[in-house]
């Protein structure tokens, strides 16, 4: 086994068999033990993932071409001013934690229209970071457990979301493998999906994302990308179990360093996996530009068409043969760095996987902005507005649901490894179905949320 393999085994045995890992767990009941002791046990093997051990990696992904110096900042390894902890070293494995507790008040966790009830309770979050380079190929994998303890019945919950990053390349090949785990429940799972936040009922989606690309040339490369998403829910009362899949095709060229085209192909399934089934099989074809007009400024932009045909299985109530829907779709991105300032702005419109048996047509816009006040103190904006619009069983069936979220943050740096935080959060969802003659509006639900945080993150173990 490779020395450094054997270092982080030792560093997460010490870590989690000492007892730190488990402390909190002495206060909950015997199901939600063992429910945190899984959820860590998750952690640990992420962490010791055999690609891991061999010192494989990802650089930028596949599809994508670094710009000129500077021209993307917080990329991995890039430190950011006010952000705890060192930044990893340019090579070797490190390991860094995190472990964060919450106290959350919250108007209506689960943006209920009626019998609203306002909610009071803690998160205790521990974070694992595990970076791992060599001069061809890069690894990471962040995972975080949420222990969420609220005053009201089955708000409770112990959730686990996992991200993992691998690549390697050659001359003139280059693999990038890319997965998202996420247990947790429907209380946060539907948020920004289906809108049907309800506690208690449990939500599991793995996602696995690879990619390949092949250099024509030295300017012009060909990529082949896929992802599989699978959902499944504890529930199918409201829930429906799903899976998504597609395949991207994609030609990239590159003018000049600050100016990259890219021409795609796409392919979509989106089908139910029980009760009647439900699919959805779309095609379309986009193009885009990336362009870097500084080192601190870049964007780019993307547009293209999708035409989507859908079925249900004649033991629906309102069978549909075919739907010939043509919509268009939109990426668009603006990041700009400034000595104090960190702004960026995102635009998409693309169809997405949803679990009330059916696909929508999603349109976001995502704005972010972190000002740096003083060394110490950081001030956050980050706000969303989504439009969501799907078709039911029938093809004149009208559905559409409004999200909107703004949410502002003072963060304070008590020391190099240690760090305070104040919250506040508004959500707002809006409903409205029927059919093209007649459109039912329902009221807006509302949600006022307010969280203090403690963070402490101890500097990388370096191996």
């Amino acid at each position: 086994m490779p020395r450094n393999m054997l270092g982080m085994r030792n560093f997460l045995w010490r870590f989690f068999a000492s007892g730190q890992g488990l402390s909190w767990s002495q206060k909950r009941s015997d199901k939600r033990v063992l429910e945190t002791r899984t959820c860590l046990t998750i952690m640990v093997g992420l962490a010791l993932w055999p690609p891991f051990a061999n010192g494989q990696t990802v650089p930028p992904a596949v599809g994508s071409v670094p710009g000129p110096p500077g021209a993307a900042p917080g990329a991995p390894g890039t430190p950011i001013p006010g952000v705890i902890g060192a930044a990893p070293p340019p090579g070797g494995l490190t390991i860094q934690t995190l472990l964060t507790e919450s106290l959350e008040h919250d108007s209506n966790l689960v943006l209920a229209p009626t019998n609203v009830r306002s909610v009071n309770g803690s998160v205790t979050s521990p974070q694992l970071i595990v970076t791992s380079d060599t001069p061809s190929a890069h690894f990471d994998t962040n995972t975080t457990v949420n222990l969420n303890e609220f005053d009201l019945p089955h708000y409770s919950s112990t959730d686990v979301h996992s991200q993992l990053h691998l690549s390697d390349k050659t001359a003139f090949w280059s693999a990038q493998l890319g997965s998202t785990f996420d247990y947790d429940t429907t209380r946060t799972s539907e948020q920004t999906t289906s809108g049907e936040n309800v506690a208690g009922i449990r939500h599991t989606a793995i996602t696995v994302s690879p990619q390949v690309g092949y250099y024509v040339s030295p300017i012009d490369q060909l990529v082949l990308a896929a992802t599989a998403t699978g959902a499944r829910y504890g529930s199918q009362t409201i829930y429906t179990n799903y899976d998504n899949f597609s395949l991207t095709p994609t030609y990239n060229h590159i003018f000049d360093p600050a100016d990259i085209a890219t021409v795609s192909l796409v392919a979509n399934r989106f089908e139910t996996v029980q009760n009647s089934k439900v699919t959805f099989n779309d095609y379309g074809a986009s193009a885009a530009w990336q362009k870097y007009f500084s080192p601190t400024f870049n964007g780019s932009i993307g547009l293209g068409g999708i035409k989507r045909e859908g079925t249900v299985d004649a033991t629906a109530v309102n069978p549909l043969v075919s739907t010939g829907i043509v919509d268009f779709t939109v990426t668009a991105n603006v990041a700009l760095t400034l000595q104090q300032d960190i702004v960026t702005l995102l635009t998409t419109r693309e169809p997405a996987p949803i679990s009330v048996k059916t696909e929508a047509e999603v349109t976001k816009f995502v704005f972010s902005e972190t000002h740096f006040v003083t060394p110490r103190l950081e001030l956050d904006l980050n706000t969303t507005l989504q439009y969501s619009d799907y078709p039911h069983n029938l093809p004149s069936y009208y559905l559409q649901k409004r999200y909107i979220s703004a949410n502002v943050m003072a963060l304070y740096h008590l020391t190099s490894v240690a760090s305070v935080s104040l919250s506040y959060t508004y959500r707002n969802q809006h409903t409205a179905n029927g059919s093209a003659e007649t459109i039912n509006s329902y009221a807006p639900e509302n949600s006022n949320n307010f969280m203090i945080s403690v963070s402490f993150s101890p500097y990388p173990e370096v191996m």
